[in-house]
């Protein structure tokens, strides 16, 4: 019965998405009730635990006259199927007919990960982990997967709220840059995105830059070590999501990222979000550290406080 509200077995293997032959005309029980729209809610009320669930489907229809109620043919096969109190207080409301009905299913009326099931070989794992930057979904594909990214790219571009474009991650970080090489499987070309952490806005080109979202828990649980007019440096700071927040809260902060392209974006960062306590450096950490800390020592600070990322 699964099978019955699954997407059709036609679709096995396809690489090039073709959503309309998707398309599935199935057949699924139905009451039909004559009711007035003063009865609307309560009949609803009864019945909702019946109804047949689909993303973007309606589970009931109205005309002047009648009220379709679409069951879930994994729950209702046939009338004593709805428990006899159920139909005992539906029967006060109207005259309650048990029929059969077809529905045409599409492409919209699936999730993401039911049209993998179906689509990609039995021996290809479902890709089911992604990161969301802004408008940006980033995936790791394994090999096995490769060779249907364009698919998966334009499915997951369907089917994720908010989201524009998607990149599947082709290297790992090897650049003195900390990023890594990506490509476009579906959406705009656009990698420059927004992305909101701790009150401020972050923009920057993801494909330039290195951008963790699973740091930001790290970046708050800092910020309430930081007390004003403390001083932080920020060796590797990238675009700003930890220095940034800390000038707004009063730190005096030295941020540095030899990347130029890092560096652009955390000036422009520091500006749109008025984040005047920062001064920005694009130096080698080593150097930013040798010049700047032994500047800073020898002037009377409260505290001194420094942040190094390291990647494993």
């Amino acid at each position: 019965m699964d099978n019955l509200l699954a997407p059709p077995d036609s679709v096995r293997g396809m690489k090039d998405l073709n959503r309309e032959v998707f398309n599935k005309t199935i057949e699924i029980p139905c009451l039909i009730l004559e009711t007035s729209m003063n009865d609307y809610n309560i009949v609803i009320s009864i019945v909702k635990k019946y109804f047949l669930k689909l993303k973007k489907f309606k589970s009931f229809s109205q005309d002047k006259e009648n009220l379709t109620i679409y069951l879930d043919p994994r729950k209702v096969k046939k009338l004593d199927d709805i428990e006899e109190s159920d139909r005992n207080k539906l029967n006060t409301i109207s005259k309650l007919k048990f029929d059969k009905t077809q529905i045409t299913l599409n492409y919209h009326n699936w999730h993401a990960d039911q049209l993998f099931r179906v689509i990609l070989p039995n021996d290809i794992e479902i890709p089911t982990s992604y990161t969301k930057v802004g408008h940006i979904l980033h995936l790791n594909l394994r090999d096995n997967q490769l060779p249907y990214k364009k698919i998966i790219g334009e499915i997951y571009l369907d089917t994720t709220p908010q989201t524009k474009t998607v990149v599947n991650k082709i290297s790992n970080i090897e650049t003195e840059f900390r990023n890594f090489k990506m490509e476009i499987l579906a959406g705009d070309v656009n990698t420059v995105t927004t992305v909101k952490e701790n009150n401020c806005q972050f923009t920057f080109d993801f494909s330039k830059v290195y951008w963790n979202s699973r740091l930001s828990t790290e970046h708050t649980n800092l910020l309430k070590f930081m007390n004003k007019n403390d001083v932080l440096y920020d060796v590797f700071a990238g675009v700003g999501p930890f220095s940034i927040p800390a000038a707004r809260k009063g730190v005096q902060v030295l941020a540095n990222d030899l990347n130029p392209e890092s560096f652009r974006w955390l000036q422009y960062n520091a500006t749109a979000n008025k984040a005047k306590k920062i001064v920005s450096f694009n130096r080698d950490g080593r150097d930013f550290l040798h010049n700047e800390v032994k500047n800073i020592y020898l002037k009377d600070v409260p505290v001194i406080k420094m942040v190094v990322n390291i990647l494993l």
